[in-house]
């Protein structure tokens, strides 16, 4: 844990980058191993790129880390874990289809945790976990052949 508050911004942001696309990759791959899952359709087009980078990973931030850490912190009984739980899972099912939702449970699990972080070491959590978030969406867009 003491690693995570010993790197700089930048690496921290890279560190949640690359976490975000290789646990929910290796999750999802072991999955199709076993089951078969529908693949994602994903229409290529500027409109729904700038979407997927830029609009999605800033309403996303809002609503699933800073309001949900903001007011159900008042909720004396949760604590940061079970706001990272529960934050999780409407990030999962917030997205299409089983396989995007499974992978998007973990990212947002991380993406959480990056939050906690970030607002610890004085950072702007809001931001951070935004640029990794639309970092994150960048490289697994390229990676999928969808620029």
């Amino acid at each position: 844990m003491r690693f995570f508050y010993r790197i700089n911004a930048v690496h921290f942001a890279l560190f949640f980058v690359i976490l975000t696309i290789v646990i929910p990759g290796l999750v999802v791959g072991i999955l199709n191993e076993f089951f078969v899952f529908e693949e994602n359709r994903f229409e290529t087009n500027h409109t729904r790129l700038f979407i997927s980078i830029f609009v999605a990973p800033f309403f996303e931030t809002i609503l699933f880390q800073s309001v949900a850490f903001k007011y159900l912190r008042k909720l004396r009984f949760l604590n940061d874990y079970t706001i990272t739980f529960l934050s999780a899972c409407l990030f999962a099912l917030s997205h299409t289809d089983l396989t995007t939702a499974i992978s998007s449970f973990i990212g947002g699990i991380c993406f959480c945790f990056a939050y906690i972080i970030s607002e610890k070491r004085n950072w702007s959590p809001f931001l951070m976990v935004f640029a990794i978030h639309a970092l994150r969406n960048s490289f697994v867009l390229v990676c999928l052949n969808k620029v």
